[in-house]
């Protein structure tokens, strides 16, 4: 392997760890925006019946 192919292996290897990272954190803040709208939903379900 010569230097510029290690290079590039080390390259692909960073785009690669920065695409999972994207995903997961893309996957969390799906997941807390699915969470609050459920809590809110909750907490309307809950607050509306009082009110009235």
């Amino acid at each position: 392997m010569t230097h510029r192919e290690g290079e590039q292996a080390s390259e692909k290897l960073i785009q690669g760890f920065w695409q999972e990272k994207v995903i997961a954190e893309r996957d969390v803040l799906r997941t807390a925006r699915m969470t609050d709208s459920a809590v809110v939903t909750a907490i309307l379900v809950v607050v509306e019946p009082a009110a009235s």
